[in-house]
């Protein structure tokens, strides 16, 4: 088992170093009526829409 968890972290640490795990940033846009929002309320949606919005990069591991 610990083998093939080094193994795993090894790969992970290839793809990094290689420069494949960085995503590209996809825009998002945010509703008009956010502004009606508490901070928190539209800070914590805004973060989610964005990260929700961005592709994966690393589907195997």
């Amino acid at each position: 088992m610990v083998i093939k968890v080094n193994e795993r972290i090894e790969k992970l640490t290839r793809e990094v170093l290689a420069g494949n795990c960085y995503p590209t940033i996809v825009p998002t846009e945010y509703d008009r009526t956010d502004i009606f929002l508490s901070e928190h309320e539209k800070n914590g949606k805004r973060i989610y829409e964005y990260v929700t919005n961005q592709e994966p990069v690393i589907f195997r591991f």
